[in-house]
């Protein structure tokens, strides 16, 4: 179902004029605990889904997700690693998951960029029970250094805002007010670290 999914997706990038090699998104999904039996599975199916990507002309860009199977920098350096550089399965990167698993995030930032095909950005912080996640701006997110350090990797795509279905499922949640809020405080830390806004 996954596949025929993917190939669905595929189709309809083309018909909306995705350009000539779309790239698609996926969460890769399972468990933090399954981790080191779970790896070997999880690279054979992205190799199967790297042949349909060449095939059918699209990159791939997988999510490391907190609590999923792909949680931390360690493991998707490992996962990137054994892809071999393969151009057709990229990363998401979404910096608040790195964040809620505490890697580093300047060293984090330096170490995905080379292997992301898109960027969006969302913060998370932990609670006395689980976590959550933040727009932009809400957090503790240094944007300037963040910001600064996706610019020193080399990343020049688009910085997507992300706003996670544990906000816009809120019954107050205003989707005008928090895309204001997430686009200014982005820009006010683009013009703070001294790059174009």
């Amino acid at each position: 179902k996954t596949l025929d999914l993917l190939r669905e997706t595929r189709a309809l990038a083309g018909d909306v004029g995705m350009g000539d090699t779309p790239v698609l998104t996926a969460d890769l999904g399972g468990r933090s605990a399954d981790w080191p039996e779970g790896r070997e599975g999880l690279l054979e199916r992205l190799l199967e889904v790297a042949d349909i990507a060449t095939r059918d002309d699209f990159v791939l860009a997988v999510e490391p997700h907190y609590g999923g199977l792909l949680d931390c920098a360690e493991r998707t350096l490992w996962l990137m690693d054994a892809l071999d550089g393969n151009p057709r399965v990229r990363l998401l990167f979404d910096i608040s998951h790195f964040q809620l698993a505490g890697d580093p995030v300047l060293d984090t930032v330096a170490a995905m960029v080379p292997h992301s095909a898109h960027v969006h950005i969302k913060e998370g912080r932990h609670l006395a029970e689980g976590y959550e996640f933040l727009a932009t701006g809400s957090g503790t997110l240094d944007l300037p250094a963040y910001l600064t350090a996706m610019a020193d990797a080399g990343w020049d795509g688009y910085l997507t805002l992300e706003v996670a279905r544990m906000i816009w499922s809120r019954a107050d949640y205003d989707a005008h007010a928090v895309a204001v809020a997430s686009y200014a405080a982005t820009t006010t830390a683009m013009q703070e670290a001294g790059l174009r806004a």
